[in-house]
């Protein structure tokens, strides 16, 4: 997907999306920039481009660029415990929503807690509240004083085709 269809799709800014890819704010960010074409467009992966359009969006919620890019590493780094005590990673969590996901939320608690919240094929999936970086469960009883949210499955569903008017 080139960043100007990521742009069209989404809705987000073209200048934000690129200022997204140019500054490296989604960790382990790869594209593929076309020398060949006008322009030289960038072309990166589906799940490559959900992590620059969850980034850009935050950015323009009025995210610092440090918390926004901590927010989707933090996600991205996540080590998830099912109830059968596999572990699944973050970056699997989001491919599989990115293709089979319908709702689904991403919540910045306080400026550094962060919660997963999806429904993946008819399943609920929620994280709690979890430390980034060490994926800690904090305490069952905490509620953030501020409270930042990322609407993760209209991302996927623009993303896949599927724009929200």
């Amino acid at each position: 997907m080139e960043l100007a269809e990521l742009a069209a799709c989404t809705g987000l800014s073209l200048r934000k999306i690129r200022y997204v890819v140019d500054h490296e704010l989604v960790p382990g960010l790869r594209f593929r920039i076309a020398n060949n074409e006008v322009g030289r467009p960038r072309h990166v992966s589906p799940d490559a481009a959900l992590g620059i359009a969850c980034v850009a969006a935050l950015l323009e919620g009025g995210l610092q660029s440090a918390v926004a890019s901590q927010l989707i590493a933090g996600i991205v780094t996540l080590r998830y415990r099912q109830s059968n005590g596999k572990l699944w990673p973050g970056h699997e969590i989001l491919v599989t929503f990115l293709q089979r996901g319908e709702a689904g939320q991403v919540q910045l608690g306080d400026g550094v807690n962060l919660r997963l919240k999806l429904v993946i094929s008819g399943q609920d999936f929620d994280t709690k509240w979890l430390q980034p970086g060490t994926s800690a469960r904090l305490a069952a009883d905490y509620s953030p004083v501020t409270l930042v949210e990322l609407d993760l499955g209209r991302l996927c569903r623009n993303i896949r085709g599927q724009r929200d008017g």
